[in-house]
């Protein structure tokens, strides 16, 4: 943990920032704080550590997205940004504050899995669910443009 004054935050890497929410896990008591740890470990700090706060943009972001693609689920990298997101949030709230800007950090949508990590069955279940998604929408379409064909032919009936 970092206690120096703002001058000194220029040097700050995001491996202190990630000290911070293993720190603020720990004290909190909360039974995820070894979850914690190990994905920081293995994942975040690898990517992340050695960059400041102010190099944290969406496009390292979404790098670092694109990197776990055929590695994990989506949920799982949400996770993890969620820790990225909660050190940049600690390093802005803390006194003094490390971090002046936290930049927006994506959620990846869950339903992007990519086809490799699918199994048969579960890639079925995805496609029947767009086709009944898909089928719903036309549906709503035609609803809409069958009640305004209805108009038309009335007005044209009562002309």
């Amino acid at each position: 943990m970092r206690t120096t004054s703002t001058n000194e935050t220029d040097g700050l890497l995001m491996n202190e920032l990630l000290d911070l929410v293993i720190h603020d896990y720990r004290t909190k008591g909360r039974h995820t704080a070894y979850d914690v740890e190990h994905r920081v470990a293995k994942h975040l700090r690898p990517f992340f550590g050695t960059k400041k706060p102010f190099e944290i943009t969406a496009t390292l972001v979404y790098d670092y997205i694109q990197s776990c693609a055929d590695k994990a689920r989506p949920s799982t990298v949400n996770k993890e940004l969620a820790y990225l997101r909660r050190a940049l949030g600690l390093g802005y709230r803390h006194d003094p504050q490390l971090v002046k800007v936290v930049p927006p950090i994506p959620i990846v949508p869950l339903i992007h899995i990519p086809i490799s990590e699918r199994t048969d069955a579960a890639a079925e279940q995805v496609n029947q669910q767009l086709i009944r998604q898909l089928e719903q929408h036309i549906q709503r379409k035609d609803r809409h443009s069958s009640g305004s064909d209805m108009v038309l032919d009335k007005n044209a009936k009562s002309t």
